[in-house]
């Protein structure tokens, strides 16, 4: 009972010791102090709402997400930890977070003078907000359990040649590999209104393979389109283009729409519905040329922990259709589609992250060739800026 009172003591003495910082503006000195007890205090309200602020204060923005999102996680009706979390997601540049969470307590009980200050954070993102552009560069390795996307079976069966049984080339069917990749992209959000915008993206990837160089690829992808938000829920139209290049050569061009609703649950679970459609062009074998329909959906979320530490889980689907019959198999193309991610991240420091990352893919086609399974681990540096 007495060591039970002591570290009780001791515990009330270490907030007690942060609250004076934090009175006296000294918030890295409250940081570096509360931050050194996460891992034995992280869940206590009052421990995490006092790191969040902290945090706040001291530029630690990630590090003041995960805190708060603890408070609010066993009290919801916190609403100045709701107020700081959204100072933290406005910091982050996560401004549709930041507003979302503003307007909520804006919608409480709280005094005139703090509506006030909501009023004028919200007009200072909706005027910041004009033009956004953000971007990363990433930096990773890995292993590929089938780097060309090929069926493991090694016979298949040509409709078209009476049902005769062939062989393919041990080259076209499944192939496993480590590799090297770099990526990159920017993001840009133009408003017009309050709840339209236009977006726009471009990215580019590159992947080198250690012995089956043969599937080394480089990818130009682009978009162009309008945004319309609403509360927790966004709709988005574009247009898609991509160019496509294996072992260093014009391989695939692609171009289409997109139209996709997508609705946010929290900041960091999200769900979203989508239908596709795209031109697939073949420069140099034309005869697998396509046109392809795609409806989908997707789940995703997000876990922080303490100590910088997130996981991420997804969850997606996608019916795909190909316009035009396959003239070996006597048949249209139909695939069923499931692609399942989860990953670890750790927050280096502001705006670099460490991600390890395990995606499952299973393809189910009408056409044995199309069909496959792959497995894809990587370890990965990214900027985000």
């Amino acid at each position: 009972m007495l060591a039970i009172l002591c570290t009780s003591v001791a515990a009330d003495e270490l907030l007690d010791r942060a609250k004076r910082l934090l009175e006296k503006r000294e918030a890295r000195q409250a940081y570096t102090l509360l931050i050194a007890q996460e891992s034995a205090r992280a869940g206590e309200p009052e421990y995490d709402y006092l790191l969040g602020i902290a945090a706040n204060d001291a530029g630690e923005a990630e590090r003041a997400v995960f805190a708060l999102e603890r408070v609010l996680a066993v009290q919801p009706a916190h609403h100045l930890a709701r107020a700081e979390i959204a100072r933290a997601y406005l910091a982050l540049g996560e401004r549709e977070a930041a507003r979302r969470e503003f307007r909520t307590v804006r919608e409480q009980a709280i005094p005139a003078e703090a509506k006030a200050n909501i009023d004028r954070l919200l007009a200072g993102i909706a005027a910041a907000d004009v033009t956004r552009i953000q971007g990363f560069i990433e930096l990773g390795l890995g292993y590929d359990t089938n780097v060309n996307a090929a069926t493991g079976t090694g016979q298949i069966a040509l409709p078209a040649l009476g049902g005769i049984i062939a062989t393919l080339d041990p080259a076209f069917t499944k192939r496993s590999d480590s590799f090297v990749q770099l990526s990159g992209g920017l993001n840009i959000t133009h408003r017009l209104t309050d709840a339209w915008a236009i977006i726009g993206n471009a990215a580019a990837g590159m992947r080198s393979h250690s012995d089956q160089d043969r599937f080394d690829r480089f990818n130009l992808d682009g978009s162009l389109g309008v945004r319309w938000l609403g509360d927790r829920n966004a709709v988005t139209l574009a247009g898609q283009a991509q160019s496509f290049e294996l072992d260093h050569d014009r391989y695939r061009e692609t171009a289409g729409l997109l139209a996709q609703w997508q609705h946010s649950f929290t900041p960091r679970q999200q769900f979203s519905l989508f239908g596709q459609f795209a031109e697939l062009r073949y420069p140099t074998q034309g005869i697998r040329n396509a046109d392809r329909e795609v409806v989908g959906a997707a789940y995703g979320g997000q876990a922080r922990f303490g100590g910088g530490w997130s996981m991420l889980a997804s969850l997606a689907h996608e019916n795909r259709r190909y316009g035009g019959p396959e003239p070996i198999f006597l048949a249209t193309r139909h695939d069923r589609q499931w692609d399942a991610t989860v990953g670890l991240s750790y927050l280096v420091r502001p705006n670099t992250t460490v991600l390890a990352q395990l995606a499952y893919t299973d393809n189910r086609s009408n056409i044995p060739i199309n069909e496959f399974d792959r497995m894809v681990s990587t370890l990965s540096l990214r900027f985000h800026f």
